[in-house]
């Protein structure tokens, strides 16, 4: 079992960092696919980088807060 899962952490949390692990969050790098974009298109509409899950965890300004 994964370290995280034993971790105590609010539902909404603990539903956010599962669907990063599966690989179904709302981000470009997911979404994407759905839209037969590249992988160089899928970019965040805020930074213009490429939108996957480390720039959304831990290198977008958006995000900081959170």
């Amino acid at each position: 079992m994964e370290k995280y899962c034993s971790l105590i952490m609010s539902p909404k949390h603990t539903s956010a960092l599962s669907k990063f692990r599966c690989g179904v969050a709302p981000i470009r790098i997911e979404t994407g696919r759905y839209e037969n974009l590249k992988e160089n298109e899928r970019i965040c509409p805020f930074c213009d980088c490429d939108e996957d899950a480390m720039h959304v965890l831990i290198y977008c300004n958006l995000y900081a807060d959170v």
